[in-house]
């Protein structure tokens, strides 16, 4: 997931609150801290303040979140290539499969394609992809950069719902 990482003691009971740096800007909403014993020794997370925005927007404007799907079951990449292939290419999302009538059909991406950027944010992996997605309105009109069959690809498409 997108979260950040934190040193900052989070207590029991207190998730929700600011993380800010050392400037008083706002940078997160501190959500989860992993540790030994319970308490807040361990590692905290926090949700990134954009993400959180977004939810907040959403759920002001519509009344629920609803992110943007493209039709796709993916794979973290290059860990899925055969051996000798996985240098070769970037980091991504492959595809895995393509659902029948999704925008991703109708712009033409196939199973094996390497999914790269979506409005130019660079996907690392696939749970990455999906984060980034999930920050997108249904109806978006989304720039996907892509590797198909060893070229660099740019298409646009509209997403649609992603499904629960």
């Amino acid at each position: 997931e997108d979260f950040i990482q934190t040193d900052a003691a989070i207590n029991p009971g207190n998730s929700g609150g600011a993380l800010i740096d050392s400037q008083g800007r706002l940078i997160g909403i501190n959500s989860a801290i992993v540790g030994p014993a319970g308490g807040n020794v361990g590692i905290g997370f926090a949700i990134p303040i954009a993400m959180a925005r977004n939810v907040a927007d959403q759920l002001l404007r519509y009344g629920k979140v609803t992110g943007g799907d493209l039709g796709v079951a993916v794979a973290d990449h290059p860990a899925v290539m055969p051996i000798g292939q996985q240098a070769e290419l970037p980091a991504g999302a492959m595809i895995t499969t393509v659902a029948p009538g999704s925008p991703a059909r109708k712009a033409g991406l196939k199973p094996g394609d390497v999914l790269l950027a979506v409005d130019g944010r660079m996907v690392v992996g696939a749970e990455q992809l999906r984060a980034l997605l999930h920050l997108l309105r249904p109806g978006t009109i989304a720039k996907i950069a892509y590797l198909h069959d060893g070229n660099h690809m740019v298409t646009k498409l509209r997403l649609t719902a992603a499904e629960k």
